[in-house]
């Protein structure tokens, strides 16, 4: 097959590619460059991303297991990395609510309405934590 490509590229009066150096060279000089802004935001996304996540996976195992305290870590160290997270910030609210801590429960409750006003269980506690009832 290879040699049919090359007659073709020959009979045509241009060099084969591998001639000029291929896929293999540009992709070496590719490698080269320094990459695009929106490439090194996007990797840095991308790993924030990636440890919200390993976050999540701990947590979520933790939880599961009625490890709270220990989980609750987790889930803030999720949030300082992408603080719109709805998933830690539910779950951080249920664990705080579970510990005791109303005060903190009441303000993860509160962002979670900020980002989803239509939140059920958000809405069912942040009423029920409120001061006075």
């Amino acid at each position: 097959m290879a040699a049919k490509v090359e007659r073709v590229f020959a009979q045509a009066g241009r060099p084969f590619p591998a001639a000029r150096g291929g896929p293999a060279r540009r992709r070496a000089r590719r490698s080269r460059r320094r990459p695009s802004t929106r490439r090194r935001r996007a990797s840095a996304a991308s790993a924030s991303r990636t440890s919200a996540s390993r976050e999540h996976r701990a947590g979520d195992a933790l939880f599961l297991a009625w490890e709270f305290a220990r989980a609750l870590p987790h889930y803030l160290a999720a949030l300082e990395v992408q603080p719109t997270d709805l998933h830690a910030l539910v779950r951080a609210a249920q664990i705080q609510e579970r510990l005791g801590a109303r005060r903190q429960a009441l303000e993860l409750w509160q962002r979670v309405l900020v980002l989803r006003p239509d939140h059920p269980e958000a809405r069912e506690r942040a009423g029920a934590l409120q001061p006075g009832r």
